[in-house]
C-alpha cells in the first residue's frame, strides 16, 4: 500500500486504504469531502517564489518546462 501511495500520491490523498490479512483483502474509498474542496480549486494555480528578477509569465514557463522534465523521468 505504501508503495501506491507513493508512486500515486496526488491521488492517492483522496482516498482511504486497508489491508487484512484474514482474509486476505484490499480495500479503498474515497474520502469525499477531500475529494470536493480539491474539485473546489481545480484548474487554480498558486506559484510561491522569491525570484523578483522574473516576471510571472517567465516563472510559469520555468515551472512547466520542469514538470515536463520530470514526468520523463518517470517513464
Amino acid at each position: 500500500m505504501g508503495r501506491l501511495q507513493e508512486c500515486h500520491s496526488r491521488v492517492a490523498k483522496y482516498y482511504e486504504m486497508t489491508f487484512t490479512d484474514n482474509p486476505l483483502e484490499f480495500s479503498w474509498q474515497r474520502n469525499e469531502v477531500k475529494y470536493q474542496q480539491a474539485s473546489d480549486v481545480d484548474g487554480g494555480y498558486i506559484l510561491r517564489t522569491n525570484l523578483n528578477e522574473m516576471d510571472a509569465e517567465e516563472i510559469w514557463n520555468i515551472y512547466i518546462s520542469l514538470t515536463c522534465v520530470e514526468a520523463g523521468f518517470k517513464r
